[in-house]
């Protein structure tokens, strides 16, 4: 654990902000010699997890695929052990972005396709939105595509709870009537065997693209993308690349819209409804100014809080001197829980391994960074979903370029990376109160050095701020010993 200490002038604070580098319970690596991807890992019932992405390998966890990328799906224990790996494809690219369960069973595996041969039915469009049903052993019930002569997709898929399902994604369609400009947001409700119930589409005359969406209890649906345009339906747009909340009825119908970001570009990556219906949204920024106030670096992880009529209740960005991006928030223990990846040299105290990684810890409701760990290896390690499971471990999963630091197995060009956490109790939020503080301190005029004793054992982050406010020094303790600490 690591406690942050904080001194204004020689006033001691202590701050409940832990950023603790702890062991791994497991860390396992799954696939081939060829490039292979995970998008999302979600709980599959009895310790089992459903994991979805796109292989390139014809070798290793992966059978000889049917062209260029195949899209997969896999059940693991919770020790990433393959229980059963299924493969869907043709001689182009294929890939399954998001899963949710079958009220009669099973899983609806939602992404998207190019080919139109071996396990494809013949057309002659391009990208299409791929649906697929799969039962509890991973065999196909069936399959189905949607869109047009274009490029269409689905990013995303959930239960609504009118029955059904919705998908939300982009169409790219000239012929198509509810099209309004280059690609659009795309959202259909589809029954529980794939009719199309109603679709919709909304945007400007540029591109927007729906990354991620929400439905509460009312059938509302919150779909959350990006958006170039600055008409149509688009009432105010921010800067280059806005990020664009949309809320629809459960007819399909826009009932709100709200563009948010700055100058530069900004981009949602997930979107959660917490328990009393507020609305957080997550994702990476580039601005430094309209909605987003400063910037730490090239680009920040930023969490913004709104309500359900889409008024921005507060927003709040992460980062240090390069780029941090949030892919997949979660509510937890009456806060946020996050993965992502970082690619700065320190952050939260951690001190990165490579190019990239992975990124996980815990925001308060307030914005507050309770803790956060690093995980990777030398190279690129991106952590794009996680799961929390009821014996407190942090199971994440994504994509690694690495063959050293946490990464022991290394398979292959780009492999899928799962690695578990416990965070049930190693990373308790116990904070020091400000008022009872539990130390004592003497300041050395010869050594100009300032010394704090009866210090408990534990790993520490300290600040000197000025009476103006402005930090002064700052620096790293990796360990007490006899509990006394030496501030330089």
């Amino acid at each position: 654990m690591i406690r942050y200490l904080v001194l204004f002038t020689w006033i001691l604070l202590a701050i409940p902000q832990l950023s603790a580098q702890g062991a791994l319970i497991w860390e396992k690596s799954l696939g081939g010699s060829s490039i292979d991807q995970v998008y999302k890992v979600t709980p599959a019932g009895s310790n089992t997890f459903l994991m979805v992405g796109s292989s390139y390998s014809q070798d290793g966890d992966f059978y000889p695929n049917n062209g260029l990328s195949d899209a997969y799906f896999c059940l693991t224990t919770n020790q990433g052990e393959i229980l059963w790996l299924n493969q869907f494809g043709g001689s182009q690219d294929e890939s399954i972005l998001d899963v949710c369960p079958h009220p009669q069973g099973g899983w609806m595996l939602a992404g998207y396709t190019y080919s139109n041969d071996k396990d494809l039915p013949p057309h002659e469009n391009a990208e299409q939105g791929l649906l697929i049903r799969i039962d509890a052993n991973g065999e196909i019930l069936w399959s189905k595509l949607y869109g047009g002569e274009e490029d269409d997709r689905f990013n995303s898929i959930g239960n609504h709870p009118s029955g059904g399902f919705i998908l939300s994604g982009y169409v790219d369609n000239e012929e198509r009537s509810i099209l309004h400009g280059d690609q659009d947001y795309w959202i259909l409700h589809l029954d529980d065997q794939g009719e199309v119930l109603w679709e919709s589409a909304y945007g400007g005359s540029n591109f927007e693209e729906i990354i991620d969406h929400t439905v509460d209890n009312a059938g509302n649906i919150y779909c959350a993308g990006y958006s170039w345009s600055s008409d149509e339906d688009i009432s105010a747009p921010k800067g280059l690349q806005d990020v664009w909340l949309v809320k629809l009825n459960s007819s399909g119908q826009l009932t709100e819209e709200r563009s948010i970001g700055g100058t530069f570009n900004e981009a949602p990556h997930s979107i959660l409804l917490d328990p009393n219906e507020t609305i957080w949204l997550a994702g990476s920024s580039l601005s430094d100014n309209g909605d987003f106030d400063d910037n730490f670096g090239f680009s920040d992880a930023f969490l913004i809080e709104l309500n359900t009529d889409l008024d921005l209740l507060s927003s709040y960005h992460y980062g240090a001197e390069n780029n941090e991006w949030f892919n997949e928030i979660k509510w937890y223990n009456d806060g946020i829980a996050f993965c992502g990846f970082s690619k700065s040299i320190e952050i939260d105290g951690n001190t990165t391994k490579g190019e990239s990684d992975y990124w996980i810890g815990k925001i308060s409701i307030e914005g507050e960074l309770l803790w956060s760990e690093i995980y990777g290896g030398s190279n690129e390690d991106v952590c794009r979903s996680f799961v929390l499971s009821e014996e407190g471990a942090f199971l994440m999963a994504g994509v690694s370029s690495s063959e050293d630091g946490d990464i022991s197995q290394p398979l292959g060009f780009t492999d899928i990376w799962l690695a578990s956490r416990d965070i049930s109790t190693s990373l308790s939020e116990v904070p020091f109160p400000h008022n009872e503080i539990p130390w004592t301190y003497r300041f050395s005029s010869g050594s100009q050095a300032l010394y704090l004793m009866g210090i408990p054992s534990g790993k520490y982050k300290w600040e000197i701020f000025n009476n103006q406010g402005f930090i002064w020094e700052r620096g790293r303790i990796d360990q007490v010993e006899g509990n006394e600490i030496q501030i330089p």
